[in-house]
């Protein structure tokens, strides 16, 4: 059973029904979440959480300790090259643009789901520690001591 949460969910500000949408209202083991809720609120209950572009939603998908795919899409919110390594250290990584993409994420995503958590224990779990370590919860001062900081250093 898949929940798929659009993002952000504005069918109604498009003039052309998301493609998206549509294929996922035909699917009969998509639903379509249509409430507010933060994404964040979602992700205990996930087993596999599939994101695409490099947003800060990602971040939460990392934090949220689950197998994460990633779609990264290099003309919308594209990673930045020197991540690719240690990203698909600890994620699913797929090229949204390589010749076969729909093809490799098929295969991958058609594996039983038990598979797929093993996988991530076993070769993607210590690679999104280091990722939430380094970019994610590595900074032990809070927002507001390094704002100071910043402006301390802009003012000296």
């Amino acid at each position: 059973q898949i929940l798929y949460k659009p993002y952000p969910y504005a069918e109604e500000l498009f003039l052309d029904p998301d493609p998206c949408l549509a294929a996922a209202k035909c699917a009969d083991n998509i639903e379509v979440y249509r409430d507010q809720k933060d994404l964040s609120l979602l992700l205990p209950d996930a087993r596999l959480i599939i994101t695409a572009r490099a947003t800060s939603t990602l971040g939460w998908c990392i934090a949220s300790r689950r197998p994460v795919v990633l779609i990264d899409m290099p003309n919308s919110g594209p990673l930045l090259p020197e991540l690719r390594d240690i990203i698909s250290e600890g994620l699913f990584l797929f090229d949204g643009s390589a010749h076969n993409f729909h093809e490799k994420l098929r295969r991958f995503l058609a594996r039983p789901l038990s598979i797929i958590e093993k996988e991530h224990a076993v070769t993607k779990a210590n690679g999104r520690e280091s990722l939430l370590e380094k970019y994610y919860m590595g900074m032990r001062e809070g927002a507001g001591i390094r704002a100071a900081n910043q402006l301390e250093n802009i003012t000296h």
